[in-house]
């Protein structure tokens, strides 16, 4: 009976130390990977502002394009012309890097309660990305009728041909805003365009809180 007794402690403390073992792999895998996750974070978070800074000014850009009249829009200097053109037509997208995120959900949860959160906020913040991603892919088609009318507008400037769309746009005349503003079908497109980036922008400020909360959990990790 003593024997049996010890035969199954031993392969009980055989289990236990492979429990162990286990998890203390688990949590240097899972530590070295929310470390990864902070750099990629901060430097997301770092990109993002600056996309929603620069769709703030777009929209602003379009507001008052939207708003002017005619005379207003034929007194602007070329680099306002170049600069309101831009915002009509670019689209600003956020794509985050997200490569030590997915590693991370890969890996074998351990017994850590702070990586547990971790890993809560991670997966919080995928869905707010892949949401994101959702929203900006209906600026496609709003993008593309903006883009198309412009070439119409390029297609009267020497510049013809080059990428540049904005600068051709800008050197049909001074008089060119008055006629974009006059272009229903162009008109409508940007508000379009516009509104699709007034909820992309929303989101990313989703994006962006979800992103604060997960560098603030992984600094107390």
């Amino acid at each position: 009976m003593a024997e049996a007794v010890l035969i199954l402690g031993s392969i009980l403390v055989a289990f236990w130390i492979d429990a162990w073992w286990e998890n203390r792999q688990a949590l240097q895998l899972e530590s070295d990977a929310l470390s990864e996750v902070l750099v990629e974070v901060d430097e997301n978070l770092r990109r993002l502002e600056g996309i929603q800074s620069r769709t703030e000014l777009q929209l602003d850009a379009v507001d008052r394009f939207l708003r002017a009249a005619p005379d207003e829009l034929r007194s602007l200097a070329p680099d306002t012309v170049r600069e309101w053109i831009g915002s009509i037509m670019r689209p600003s997208t956020f794509d985050a890097d997200r490569a030590a995120a997915t590693v991370l959900a890969t890996l074998p949860v351990s017994s850590d309660p702070g990586s547990a959160e971790a890993r809560r906020l991670v997966s919080k913040l995928l869905s707010q990305l892949e949401r994101a991603e959702r929203v900006s892919g209906g600026m496609g088609d709003s993008y593309s009728t903006v883009r198309e009318q412009l070439a119409r507008y390029a297609s009267r400037s020497a510049l013809n041909g080059r990428a540049d769309v904005p600068s051709m746009v800008a050197q049909v005349g001074p008089d060119v805003l008055a006629q974009l503003r006059a272009d229903d079908e162009l008109v409508t497109a940007v508000i379009d365009k516009a509104h699709v980036q007034s909820v992309y922008q929303d989101v990313l400020a989703g994006v962006a809180e979800a992103l604060r909360s997960l560098s603030v959990a992984l600094d107390e990790h």
